[in-house]
């Protein structure tokens, strides 16, 4: 199940920093990493309303109702260069104003960090979060901001992965 969650978020994975991406990501046969101005409005709203709804997005975690697959946090790590790289984590633990879990893709830009480590961010690092039902995908406000800066295809399949608004109708 892991991997198959990983493999769908592969498509789905957003960097945020200030510098740009000089790796070929097409040489490297890996979806390309979007790197993003620490100023774009609607990336920074989309954070903006995934912690307004973080307690709910807690409140069903601490839950862990069956009909659900997993449960994703994105949380911004420091790089060396002083920018942040956002990375999904499968949730394990929320307590102490912090979340762990296990990182489910490779990060570009930290490289003491690697596709499987076990991480601790502070609760404000989140920047999105996530959880399966069916195979698709609630939450994910800053995949869904990035759909339309995808080539129409790439945003398609994204998009079939994705339910048609962030937050399960009927969910507390």
């Amino acid at each position: 199940m892991r991997r198959g969650i990983a493999i769908l978020l592969a498509g789905l994975v957003l960097a945020v920093a200030t510098a740009s991406c000089n790796r070929s990501d097409a040489a490297k046969n890996e979806p390309p990493v979007l790197w993003l101005n620490k100023d774009d409005a609607a990336m920074n709203a989309a954070v903006a309303q995934a912690r307004s709804t973080l307690p709910k997005f807690r409140k069903l975690f601490e839950a862990r109702p069956a009909d659900v697959q997993q449960f994703l946090v994105k949380v911004a790590m420091p790089t060396p260069q002083g920018g942040r790289e956002h990375l999904w984590m499968v949730l394990q633990d929320w307590k102490d104003g912090s979340v762990s879990g296990v990182l489910i893709n490779q990060p570009e830009a930290v490289p003491s960090l690697h596709d499987g480590d076990r991480i601790t961010a502070k609760l404000e690092a989140i920047s999105d979060w996530s959880y399966a039902k069916h195979d698709k995908f609630y939450g994910q406000y800053t995949t869904r901001v990035m759909l339309s800066r995808e080539p129409a295809a790439d945003a398609a399949e994204i998009s079939s992965t994705l339910w048609p608004q962030p937050l399960e109708p009927g969910r507390p």
